[in-house]
């Protein structure tokens, strides 16, 4: 028989987004939640998230690498600036037929800096990134069927930073809904009839989407991440085609190969 539900979702591979702003040290803030990916057979490590989960993103982006600080591994009660994973750089989305970037940001993980045992740590948690002719077949199915996807993340009422002890507490939440091909930008898709008895969704931005594909093992599924969560409210969330950032890391890799 299928597992529960819940033991397929992979809390392991989100985090929230701490933010550290350089002149209010003292005061870290949490914003968003994102999640690590990874694109075999490269063993190129990445974070993806909202951009609008930082407040300024004008800063430079060496400024911007020093304000994201996450842990290696994610424990209740973590003091989470202690060993913060080091990233190289960043990279951006802009859509081709737009000016404007879209709201994703991707970190690279700096392999180089870290030691092999925290890369292989981090890339057990990070999911697989799949081809993207496959996740256009696989969004058409589910829209075309109606079916269900799932997010996970770190709402704003499940997180709690206590600034005298340092010391965060979280607790993973999540939901389903339905998948609707009915945005009116490129490359998104509506997440509706959702789940969530909460009243507020504030702290879900950046979550992975999440389908759960049947893999003809039998009573087994695969989670496939399909999409970045950007927005939701009571009635409808949107979210972005995982495939805009699979480019961005695809080009990231095609320029950084070595022979």
């Amino acid at each position: 028989m299928y597992k529960k539900i819940s033991e397929y979702i992979p809390y392991q591979s989100i985090s929230f987004n701490l933010l550290v702003n350089e002149d209010f040290k003292e005061y870290p803030f949490l914003s968003g939640t994102g999640f690590f990916v990874h694109f075999p057979p490269y063993d190129y490590i990445f974070y993806i998230t909202a951009k609008h989960c930082f407040t300024d993103m004008s800063n430079s982006d060496i400024d911007i690498l020093e304000t994201l600080k996450l842990p290696y591994e994610l424990n209740d009660n973590t003091k989470p600036t202690n060993q913060a994973i080091q990233f190289s750089e960043i990279l951006f989305g802009q859509d081709k037929n737009d000016d404007e970037y879209e709201d994703i940001v991707v970190f690279v993980v700096d392999n180089n800096k870290i030691s092999k045992e925290k890369v292989d740590l981090l890339k057990k948690r990070a999911l697989k990134l799949s081809h993207q002719d496959v996740i256009k077949y696989i969004l058409k199915t589910l829209c075309k069927n109606n079916e269900n996807i799932r997010t996970v993340g770190f709402p704003t009422n499940s997180k709690k930073l206590d600034y005298d002890t340092n010391l965060l507490t979280i607790e993973a939440r999540g939901y389903y809904g339905k998948i609707k091909d009915n945005s009116s930008f490129r490359e998104r898709y509506g997440f509706e009839e959702a789940s969530w008895k909460d009243n507020a969704y504030n702290g879900f931005s950046g979550s992975p989407v999440l389908a759960l594909i049947p893999n003809g093992k039998g009573y087994d599924v695969d989670v496939v991440v399909i999409g970045i969560l950007l927005t939701a409210t009571s009635n409808r969330g949107e979210f972005l085609s995982i495939n805009f950032a699979t480019n961005l890391i695809a080009n990231y890799i095609n320029a950084n190969k070595t022979e």
